[in-house]
C-alpha cells in the first residue's frame, strides 16, 4: 500500500466510497409518456374564454342555413288546364249538331242503298251474289266519299271565313290558329277540315281523332287540330280569343 500511495500523483486521494451511477445522460432517452398507471391525477377544468352558445337553431334562434329548394321534376303532376279553352263537352255538343246537319244531307242517300240492297231478290248463284255485294259496297264508298267531300266544304267554307261552325257559334265557341290565336287563314282551315274528313272514314282513327283532345296537353287538341297548328277557344263575354298565358311556351 505505500508502494500504491507513492505512484499516485501528487494531489489524489482515492475514494473512501463507490460513487453513484449517474444514470442516463439528460436528453439521451425521452421522459416517460403520461402518468404512471394508477396515479391520479388533476381533472382538466373547462378552457377559459367566451361561452360558445347554443348551437344554431336551438332555443328559437334561426339557423342562417337554410335547406336547398327542392326543384319539381318537369312534366309530372296535374298541369293548369287554361280556362280560354272551350270545354269537352262544348265540342262534343258543337260536333253533334254539326254531323246532325251534314246527316241530313247525306241521310236519303243512305236510305235509297238499304232499301235497294234489301229489296233485292235472293241470288242462289254464287257469281250474281258476289257481284250484288260489289254494287252495294261500291255505292257505299261512294256516299261516303261524297259525305266526306261534304264535311270538308261545310267546315272549311265556315271556319275560313269566322273560325265558327254552326254548332260552334250556338256552344259559343271559335277555332284559331296558334300560337297567336289569329283568325284562321283558308289554307289552316282547308288542313283542318280535310283532316277530320278523311279520319272520318276510317272507324278507328275517326274515333281516335275526337278523343284526342280529353288527354292531350296543353291545348287540349284532336290530331287534326294538332296537323293544322289550330286550337278551339271560348267566345264568351270575359273569355276572349286573345292569346291566353299558354301559348307561346
Amino acid at each position: 500500500m505505500a508502494q500504491d500511495s507513492q505512484d499516485d500523483p501528487p494531489g489524489f486521494a482515492p475514494p473512501s466510497e463507490p460513487l453513484p451511477d449517474p444514470g442516463p445522460a439528460a436528453g439521451s432517452q425521452p421522459p416517460p409518456y403520461g402518468r404512471p398507471y394508477g396515479v391520479p391525477g388533476p381533472v382538466p377544468g373547462p378552457v377559459p374564454g367566451p361561452s360558445p352558445g347554443p348551437p344554431p337553431g336551438a332555443y328559437g334562434t334561426p339557423s342562417p342555413y337554410q335547406p336547398y329548394p327542392q326543384a319539381q321534376p318537369h312534366g309530372y303532376g296535374p298541369q293548369p288546364r287554361d280556362p280560354t279553352l272551350a270545354e269537352w263537352w262544348q265540342r262534343l255538343v258543337a260536333r253533334i249538331i254539326d254531323s246532325v246537319i251534314i246527316g241530313l244531307v247525306v241521310a236519303p242517300l243512305w236510305v235509297w242503298l238499304y232499301v235497294w240492297y234489301f229489296g233485292q231478290p235472293y241470288e242462289s248463284d254464287l257469281e250474281a251474289a258476289l257481284r250484288q255485294e260489289l254494287t252495294f259496297f261500291a255505292y257505299s264508298l261512294l256516299i261516303g266519299l261524297g259525305q266526306a267531300l261534304l264535311t270538308f266544304f261545310y267546315d272549311w267554307l265556315q271556319l275560313g271565313s269566322s273560325g265558327q261552325t254552326v254548332g260552334k257559334r250556338v256552344m259559343k265557341t271559335r277555332v284559331v290558329a296558334l300560337p297567336d290565336r289569329a283568325p284562321l287563314t283558308g289554307a289552316a282551315a282547308a288542313k283542318r277540315a280535310g283532316t277530320y274528313a278523311l279520319a272520318g272514314q276510317v272507324p278507328v282513327l275517326g274515333l281516335l281523332n275526337v278523343l284526342w283532345h280529353l288527354w292531350d296537353q296543353p291545348y287540349h287538341q284532336c290530331l287534326h287540330d294538332k296537323f293544322a297548328r289550330t286550337v278551339v277557344v271560348k267566345t264568351t263575354p270575359g273569355q276572349s280569343a286573345a292569346a291566353g298565358p299558354w301559348d307561346g311556351r
